[in-house]
């Protein structure tokens, strides 16, 4: 059924005017024989048939909008005598979707236009309709990239139509606009709503996700001593690096607060691989973080080194706030306990902390190395935490920057080796195991964490209800 169908016919329903001339005229042209016109019942068309019916059942007058096997068109009749005297009508029926709020104004005019110059000129039909259904058909393929949430190439369309130019254009301008407005909300979010075809509303559903939360080390002192204009600058190229990673591994980007990232994996879009994908992204976000401060201590700027908390676990996740004014975000304890995760970095001197939901997950593809066992702040029950250390073989994918070598795997494992005697009260072994660690990486503070607390409690055990548990009373 195309885009559409104009044609001229009688009120008796003999058809005048026909795109596919073969189907209206039998006969012969240069033969004896006399012309026969079809009708429109013999034409076998639905459109035709159908703005027929509708012309007869409203006595002349169509009805706005004309359903034709489930699809709905716009349909006008006029009268255009061919000579005086004569009954002769114009019909058009155009489909609907191919306009949608404005647009279906510029649309109306653009048919009305055509049908003006179809009345001065008849034999210019088909050249009217070649200029017209090309270009709409091009912007109905738009129309339909624009409801996929697809905005990444502007519209480009020539036409000598006004009409269909001024519509091209209109679009354009709201592709730009709804490109804009994606840059403040999930673009995953929105195709989803959008493919769901439901308004959205407030609340939520309880899922399993990933939480990340990150945090720039000593960025207050860093905004005391920059000037706010080039500390705007510095922020946004820092944002823009590693949302650029945690996005490309599958990351909806919940906020940004101050010089911290909240993000989380498997809502809106279901993710079955979201914690090793977390973990990925966390690795590559604190290599992007590094590269970019090599360029800025080249540069002579202040660096930006980067903490990361992750967790899994159940929230709800959903949208939250006002009916005019929502949020896609998550909320729940394990939310709670990333951020949380998060700060203790600073506790450690680590970069990546991970809790033990984390680590049991993805233990044969990311190499962990446990830190303590702890009870946060405004956090009901202890956890064992983890420093995430690199990716295994196990884990495809790059080398070199996420990677874990295999002395890094055996010094780990000797890690653990060592942690165990300092959990069993083996002061004397604890104490010499993380010595030699601490030898090994001097630059690794956790093994200076565990030299003194196995040195301190050598010289003065703690009593029998100690179980390797540190509380932190503050974040």
């Amino acid at each position: 059924m195309g885009t559409g169908l104009i044609m001229l016919f009688r009120p008796d329903g003999t058809v005048i005017a026909y795109p596919d001339e073969a189907r209206v005229v039998s006969g012969g042209r240069e033969s004896d024989h006399a012309v026969t016109l079809a009708r429109i019942d013999q034409l076998d068309d639905p459109l035709a048939l159908a703005l027929y019916q509708s012309f007869q059942d409203q006595e002349g007058e169509l009805p706005d909008v004309v359903e034709v096997a489930g699809r709905r068109y716009v349909g006008r009749i006029e009268p255009m005598p061919v000579r005086a005297g004569s009954s002769e009508l114009l019909g058009m029926l155009v489909p609907v979707e191919t306009f949608t709020g404005p647009i279906a104004a510029i649309g109306r005019r653009s048919a009305l236009i055509s049908a003006l110059i179809l009345l001065a000129c008849l034999p210019l039909i088909w050249l009217i309709s070649r200029l017209v259904s090309r270009p709409l058909l091009r912007l109905t393929a738009e129309a339909e990239e624009i409801r996929a949430f697809r905005l990444e190439h502007p519209i480009e369309l020539r036409s000598p139509i006004r009409e269909v130019r001024l519509l091209a254009e209109s679009m354009g301008r709201m592709k730009a606009g709804l490109r804009i407005f994606g840059l403040y909300v999930p673009k995953a979010l929105v195709r989803q709503l959008v493919e769901a075809d439901s308004e959205p509303a407030l609340g939520g559903q309880r899922r399993a996700i990933t939480v990340l939360f990150t945090d720039v080390v000593q960025f207050t002192d860093m905004a005391e001593r920059t000037a706010p204009e080039a500390l705007m600058h510095k922020l946004s190229g820092y944002f823009e690096e590693l949302t650029d990673v945690l996005m490309a591994n599958g990351a909806t980007i919940d906020k940004y607060m101050g010089d911290a990232i909240m993000a989380f994996w498997n809502a809106p879009v279901e993710d079955p691989d979201h914690v090793a994908r977390a973990c990925r992204a966390a690795l590559l976000a604190r290599a992007a973080n590094a590269a970019l401060n090599e360029r800025w201590a080249v540069e002579g700027q202040s660096l930006m080194t980067t903490r990361f908390g992750l967790h899994t676990g159940d929230a709800v996740v959903g949208n939250v706030g006002s009916s005019d004014r929502m949020n896609y975000t998550a909320i729940g304890a394990t939310v709670n306990l990333a951020a949380r995760l998060e700060g203790l970095n600073k506790a450690y001197g680590t970069s990546i902390l991970v809790t033990e939901a984390v680590a049991a997950r993805v233990a044969d593809r990311y190499l962990m190395r446990t830190v303590d066992q702890v009870v946060p702040k405004g956090i009901a029950h202890r956890t064992r935490i983890y420093e995430l250390r690199g990716a295994l073989p196990a884990e495809p994918g790059p080398p070199a920057a996420w990677r874990a070598s295999d002395s890094e795997r055996a010094w780990c494992r000797r890690w653990e080796q060592a942690y165990e005697a300092y959990l069993r009260r083996a002061w004397d072994d604890a104490l010499d195991a993380f010595r030699a660690l601490a030898g090994e990486m001097p630059d690794d503070p956790v093994a200076g964490v565990y030299v003194e607390r196995s040195a301190r409690y050598r010289a003065a055990p703690p009593g029998p209800d100690w179980a390797g548990v540190e509380a932190y009373l503050t974040k």
